[in-house]
């Protein structure tokens, strides 16, 4: 493979385990194609782009890849340069990189200016895969695109409901009646990360280097 993309141990700066980024640490790796990592980036359980990539030096050196100087959306950037090029990705469900929660950091922060950069970066990708002629994945970003924008506009429907503003978060809503399952899993998925947080103050520490991620839980 000429990248490798490893799980994550998600803990708090405590030193407390949260979860695995990918549940079923047992499996065996597993390639992924440019266009099944595009659609793991768009809600269907985690994304693939925050996993951690290892990639092999002289790949780099011969097509010239690196990072480009995005803000929040770096990795996943990297690795669709990596498949522009034709690289061989596999995702390992073995977690080896140790992912902590710092309160207040500039990954998690809730900066609006995100989403406009989400959507920059895909755009200049769609243009990108147009000109290989790789007519799949241009569809599969273009999709991704139009899921950043139902990011955008669950995010104004969030903000107005919560400043008690429901009269004015109804426009949004009659806009968007075909997102409503899409706006229904992000809601879901903040409450399961609100509840997550709230058990981080409890839960077990995480593993060392040497323990097996076997025996840790959730």
């Amino acid at each position: 493979a000429d990248l490798v993309l490893d799980n994550l141990i998600h803990g708090t700066v405590e030193g407390r385990f949260i979860g695995h980024a990918l549940p079923d640490v047992d499996d065996p790796p597993f390639a992924v194609s440019a266009v099944d990592f595009v659609r793991h980036n768009m809600g269907r359980g985690y994304s693939y782009g925050y996993l951690k990539p290892l990639v092999r030096p002289a790949f780099l050196e011969q097509h010239q890849i690196r990072y480009r100087p995005y803000r929040f959306i770096e990795d996943f950037v990297f690795a669709m340069d990596c498949f522009m090029a034709d690289a061989r990705v596999v995702i390992t469900p073995q977690p080896l990189y140790h992912y902590r929660h710092v309160p207040g950091s500039l990954s998690r922060a809730a900066d609006p200016s995100r989403f406009q950069i989400f959507l920059e970066s895909n755009q200049a990708l769609i243009a990108q895969a147009q000109e290989r002629g790789q007519s799949d994945l241009a569809a599969a970003l273009t999709r991704r695109g139009d899921y950043i924008r139902t990011m955008i506009a669950f995010g104004k429907v969030r903000d107005r409901l919560k400043q008690g503003r429901w009269l004015a978060a109804l426009p949004l809503l009659g806009r968007h009646l075909r997102d409503l399952p899409t706006f229904a899993d992000l809601g879901t998925r903040r409450l399961r990360r609100s509840l997550a947080q709230v058990r981080q103050t409890h839960g077990p520490m995480v593993p060392s280097r040497g323990q097996s991620a076997r025996q840790m839980s959730p």
